[in-house]
């Protein structure tokens, strides 16, 4: 009788956990900016950390086409640093697959940096299948008759991206950076930044009501950035909860999530 009722809930617990780590969860956000023409679409997704959701991520990727976007971002931790590179094929196929369809513009996270030469063939890779690779470097486009300007931002705050950044900021058009780490962004709001993109924190990997989420990489216990909007100065950080797992293997009331951002017209 005992043996029955445990098992049962051994069996609805591993049911509970796979769940929290394998349903596929869209958020959708509405912002404007007085520099665009006309409404842009865009899908932001992060820390896939060589996860599959379904044969070859055809799920996350039908999922992403179903939003419409104009473009995707992607800000990084694609591939798990510590695993063998069979990681690095699922993130490249991922990404190689979407921009057949859809302009994605990527940067490296912290587990790119860990995959020692690894990294240099993964970006190889993508830029072969046309993936925008920005290392710290910018770049221009035109979306639904506006200009927009994309920074991409290497791992951590460096002198040498301040020219880069002094650049960026004297720019007229919509401005959209990139960087892997949402703690930065109050330094990096301080420079006429119109979006900032971030992901790292894995939604605080656990999320509880009332609290929020449980602990983060490069901000510790009970982190600010962990997921969602935030706003300072004149500048907007849109922080991703993530796809996949890292070190620690299980999402708790933080569902793997693909974030959809409209961008009206004031």
């Amino acid at each position: 009788m005992y043996f029955t009722i445990y098992f049962l809930i051994f069996i609805l617990l591993a049911i509970f956990f796979y769940l929290e780590n394998n349903t596929l969860t869209i958020t959708k956000f509405q912002l404007t900016s007085g520099k665009i023409k006309e409404k842009i679409n865009i899908v932001h997704i992060s820390d896939l950390h060589g996860k599959s959701f379904g044969k070859n991520n055809d799920k996350l990727i039908e999922k992403i086409k179903n939003e419409k976007p104009d473009f995707i971002l992607y800000t990084g931790d694609l591939t798990n640093g510590r695993a063998k590179g069979k990681t690095d094929y699922v993130g490249i196929n991922l990404l190689s697959k979407l921009n057949k369809i859809i302009p994605v513009f990527y940067i490296n996270g912290n587990h790119e940096f860990n995959g020692g030469e690894r990294v240099e063939k993964l970006l190889t890779e993508l830029s072969k299948n046309g993936v925008n690779v920005l290392q710290n470097k910018i770049e221009q486009i035109e979306i639904n008759n506006s200009k927009v300007f994309i920074l991409g931002l290497e791992e951590g705050l460096k002198q040498n991206t301040l020219p880069l950044l002094k650049k960026f900021e004297t720019e007229n058009s919509l401005k959209i950076l990139l960087c892997h780490y949402p703690e930065f962004f109050k330094y990096y709001c301080k420079f006429d930044i119109d979006f900032m993109f971030s992901g790292h924190a894995h939604g605080g990997q656990f999320i509880f009501p009332f609290i929020g989420g449980l602990y983060a990489p490069g901000q510790g216990i009970f982190p600010k950035y962990y997921r969602g909007i935030h706003k300072k100065n004149n500048s907007t950080l849109i922080v991703s909860r993530g796809l996949g797992p890292s070190r620690f293997p299980q999402r708790l009331f933080n569902k793997p999530e693909i974030i959809s951002l409209e961008i009206t017209t004031k």
